[in-house]
């Protein structure tokens, strides 16, 4: 039993060594995709899977589905209409409206400041409007006990919070800052530069780590939302929305750094207490 427990460590720690944070890990499609592709995405911590939204912009209003967290990706909620939607730039959940957990869809389909609509997790009914009067953000994303929304001010470069009456700064970051993602305690914000960059925040605001995408072959990028825990060695990973040169959007999955630290603590004193 000993020697199978040091072969797991020997393993383990094999991986920890060679995983390298910025890797490109798989890349797909989701059934049913159709106008643009997919553009926004926002985990759900109430069922660990994954909420995304296509573009159809030339094509009648956008729609919405729910696909599962792992290497499948089957669809578990069919794809639906947004109301009222043209545009889909990025999305989050859950966000705390009237009593409800909601999805917030950014749609720059107008000029001035970006549509935050609200719309029903379940039905796509438009439901209000988050207050924006300033932000021109393509990137969106909600606490996960839905009290916070984390959005990206595109050309100054900032990161502004949302409490429910007013945004406040959050932090800075840079030019072309797009899609926002919430997990593990951190706000990650992608840059749409080539390669693309991801900044790591802690919930003050500071900059923790800055990841460029290895061996880069897309074109451009949207929406990011959290990805798989413990996905190589102990790295976790982000989804983000690719899209190609025709504007046509697909999800990449790319390792980022070990994030989840309090269950990796614990599983490493586990694995020690079995050798006294």
């Amino acid at each position: 039993m000993r020697v199978l427990i040091l072969v797991s460590i020997l393993l383990t720690t094999f991986l920890l060594l060679y995983a390298d944070p910025g890797d490109i890990i798989r890349t797909f499609d989701l059934d049913g995709n159709q106008g643009y592709g997919i553009w926004g995405l926002a985990y759900d911590p109430e069922d660990g899977n994954i909420w995304a939204a296509q573009d159809k912009r030339d094509d009648d209003y956008s729609k919405f589905c729910k696909f599962r967290n792992d290497e499948g990706h089957e669809i578990i909620q069919d794809w639906q209409e947004l109301e009222n939607n043209i545009w889909v730039d990025d999305i989050a959940y859950p966000y705390s409206y009237e009593g409800k957990d909601t999805l917030v869809i950014l749609d720059n389909s107008t000029d001035g400041p970006t549509l935050m609509n609200i719309y029903d997790k379940e039905t796509g009914e438009y439901l209000g409007r988050v207050t924006n009067e300033f932000l021109i953000s393509y990137g969106i994303e909600a606490s996960h006990n839905g009290n916070i929304l984390y959005a990206s001010d595109w050309l100054p470069g900032e990161i502004y919070t949302f409490y429910g009456y007013n945004w406040g700064w959050f932090s800075d970051c840079e030019e072309d800052a797009v899609g926002v993602a919430y997990g593990w305690e951190r706000v990650f914000v992608i840059h749409n530069i080539t390669p693309p960059s991801i900044w790591v925040f802690d919930l003050d605001g500071n900059l923790e780590d800055e990841i460029e995408v290895n061996g880069w072959d897309g074109y451009g990028v949207s929406g990011l939302s959290r990805g798989r825990e413990n996905i190589s060695g102990y790295n976790e990973s982000l989804y983000v929305a690719v899209y190609d040169t025709h504007g046509y959007s697909i999800i990449y999955e790319i390792e980022v750094g070990d994030y989840n630290t309090a269950i990796n603590s614990s599983s490493v004193g586990e694995i020690k207490a079995l050798f006294h």
